[in-house]
């Protein structure tokens, strides 16, 4: 498991080495003061645009990424159910929001 972890971060690393100082791009580090093992990486783009724009062109380079999550509310089984509280702050993360590949083959990690 030791390995496998140190490759994670490898990954990590790497991503947020390509990451740093593009405009409109985020990658999600894990906060001051923890030890992430990067299980699954994700980008944080400027809005739900650029989140397209991004999907698009990673997918047509055949790059496997997609949008984090679909909202619960937001699924049809559940669109008629109660929710708690105002879900605006969720809502805007969620349209931004794209995992991108994690897996430890990557680059050699």
């Amino acid at each position: 498991l030791p390995g496998f972890k140190q490759r994670k971060r490898a990954l990590a690393a790497r991503y947020i080495e390509l990451f740093d100082g593009m405009a409109n791009v985020e990658f999600c580090v894990e906060p001051q003061g923890t030890e992430s093992i990067y299980w699954l990486n994700a980008i944080l783009l400027s809005d739900d645009a650029e989140r397209e724009i991004f999907l698009d062109q990673a997918n047509a380079a055949k790059i496997g990424a997609r949008p984090c999550w679909t909202m619960m509310h937001e699924l049809q089984v559940y669109k008629d159910r109660p929710r708690a509280g105002d879900l605006a702050g969720a809502a805007e993360i969620s349209a931004r929001l794209v995992n991108i590949p994690s897996t430890v083959t990557l680059m050699g990690c």
